[in-house]
């Protein structure tokens, strides 16, 4: 849509919601990514632990099933939405991610503090999470409301 479309008839109004198409797009290539994440999450804990801190704990390996299980639904359940009205879909989608990066970033950020996190992958994965959340809210408000 143009930037000059109007919204439910206000003349001159910027149209910036997207159309089906984009919606698509972005619930099976945000749902892949996320499913990936989590697979490697589910698959390899230790790895995923030993990547965020140099410190063993067996516990660590079972928290990082735990987000892996929880990236996997969020990326399948995009993934299976862009099948139907993704356009509807996709606020939701983006709401989870949002609130799921949010609560990471917190989490990171406690983890900095203590230091229970290595320095520079911490503060990436921190950073990421903070602009996966704030990305998330901006899609939402993007999609807008039919």
């Amino acid at each position: 849509m143009s930037d000059t479309a109007t919204t439910q008839g206000e003349p001159g109004t910027p149209d910036h919601r997207i159309d089906e198409g984009t919606a698509r797009a972005l619930l099976v290539s945000l749902g892949a990514a996320r499913s990936a994440i989590g697979v490697l999450m589910l698959a390899a804990p230790t790895f995923s632990q030993q990547m965020i801190s140099d410190r063993s704990d067996p516990s660590a390996a079972w928290a990082m099933r735990m987000v892996g299980g929880r990236e996997l639904a969020i990326g399948v359940g995009g993934l299976l939405s862009s099948r139907r009205a993704p356009r509807e879909s996709v606020r939701g989608f983006l709401a989870a991610g949002a609130l799921a990066d949010l609560v990471d970033g917190v989490v990171m950020t406690g983890l900095l503090r203590t230091g229970h996190a290595r320095p520079f992958l911490g503060r990436l994965i921190q950073l990421t999470a903070y602009a996966g959340s704030a990305a998330g809210i901006a899609g939402v408000a993007a999609v807008g409301q039919d």
